[in-house]
């Protein structure tokens, strides 16, 4: 199966290769965390993907999750695949192989099955785990022994996901961290509650054996219910188990879980039969919970930024013109002068505006500028004035001349 990306794509598998070679040594675990929020947050740009709403661990750390479709096409009789990783910390190779397959997908390696199927992507369901390379969480919990007592905020967020989306696929990818005696590269169907659903979930899987090269494991009715595919088998899902060898490279691994994931999409997208019989639970799926995340991408305008620009051009016109309708016409300001130049009507403070009375403007006229030239030339500096006598102590002076008023020829002059 060839997985290369095709020509003509767009450049987001090629940065996402590059980020993908993340460190898988034991020495380097708090990196991972954030490198698959960088990943998935770069997988965001793609016009193929959309972010879901994140979950959140008791500690606070960020479960990311994200739908692969191709919007432009009508998603509600599409196929619905849930694939989901990292429930163990220490199992990070199955964590690099589903996030490098969302990016040949997203880049466009597989437009057929873009267009029959949405896939939902939760790459790390155990971010405290995967941070500190350790299988539980944070609180020593095994997330996958978890699924029917629900008791982490891992395990509810993952079980609220499929409860909205309803899929038709559900698919956990696991590898084991030690060698073992039997062929590590395993798919696991579990155990149904009726023949009609054990059969169509054992096609499949009976399929992807034979394209992969995986070994088959059979289910029984007294396996521990406590697991991912075999509590969601059990509530009507066709839920599987995927497991890579010890001894396996990182590239065999990626293409083991790619291939075989692809096989298990592209068969129950192209047969709606068989969808039906695969996943019973899966009828009760309604699509306008989840249409918001599903509605095609509007077309991008290209005279919207015109529009908005002629817009902001008559806004700012209007306000120019509220601004002059709403200015007081000037007054004919008629001024007194005097040689001793006493205060006039200028120099007193001129109102301002309504408008205006936030800054505080203060108009300078060619008047007024003369005005102040003129009250600065002749005006008399401080230091320069006289220093006050002080005044005499009060004396009696005698009149210099007589109150007695002579007498005139004038009969006019007061008597």
């Amino acid at each position: 199966m060839n997985l290369a990306r095709p020509a003509g794509a767009f450049t987001l598998a090629s940065v996402l290769a590059a980020l993908l070679t993340i460190p898988a040594a034991a020495s380097l675990p708090a990196a991972r965390y954030n490198s698959v929020l960088r990943l998935v947050r770069a997988l965001s740009t793609s016009p193929n993907v959309r972010l879901l709403a994140p979950g959140r661990t008791y500690s606070g750390m960020s479960i990311p999750a994200c739908v692969i479709t191709d919007f432009s096409v009508e998603s509600s009789a599409k196929a619905r695949v849930m694939i989901c990783s990292g429930q163990h910390g220490d199992e990070f190779g199955a964590v690099r192989s589903v996030l490098a397959l969302g990016c040949n997908l997203a880049s466009g390696s597989d437009p057929k099955l873009l267009k029959r199927c949405v896939i939902i992507l939760v790459p790390m369901v155990n971010p405290s785990g995967i941070s500190a390379a350790t299988r539980a969480n944070n609180e020593g919990l095994d997330l996958n022994r978890d699924w029917t007592a629900l008791g982490s905020a891992e395990t509810r967020y993952v079980d609220g996901l499929i409860r909205d989306w309803r899929p038709n696929l559900l698919i956990d990818a696991h590898e084991w961290t030690e060698p073992i005696a039997t062929n590590g590269n395993q798919i696991e169907a579990p155990h149904c509650l009726t023949p009609e659903h054990r059969r169509a979930v054992d096609v499949l899987a009976h399929k992807a054996s034979v394209d992969c090269g995986l070994q088959v494991i059979e289910c029984s009715a007294l396996a521990d219910k406590r697991l991912f595919h075999r509590n969601y088998g059990c509530m009507g899902y066709a839920a599987y188990l995927l497991e890579t060898s010890a001894t396996d490279s990182y590239t065999k691994k990626k293409w083991l879980y790619a291939s075989a994931i692809l096989t298990l999409a592209r068969s129950a997208a192209g047969d709606s039969s068989l969808r039906a019989a695969l996943s019973p639970a899966a009828a009760k799926f309604s699509f306008a919970s989840v249409q918001a995340y599903l509605q095609p991408k509007a077309p991008a305008d290209p005279q919207a930024f015109a529009r908005m620009f002629q817009g902001i051009m008559l806004l700012a016109l209007g306000y120019a013109l509220c601004l002059w309708a709403a200015k007081p016409f000037s007054r004919q300001r008629h001024m007194q002068w005097s040689r001793r130049f006493v205060r006039c009507e200028v120099d007193e403070s001129v109102p301002t505006h309504p408008l205006l009375a936030r800054r505080l403007l203060t108009p300078i006229t060619s008047r007024s500028w003369v005005n102040r030239r003129l009250r600065a030339r002749y005006a008399v500096p401080k230091a320069d004035l006289p220093e006050p006598r002080p005044e005499p102590a009060a004396t009696f002076i005698t009149p210099r001349y007589s109150r007695t008023t002579p007498a005139t020829s004038d009969s006019r002059l007061p008597r």
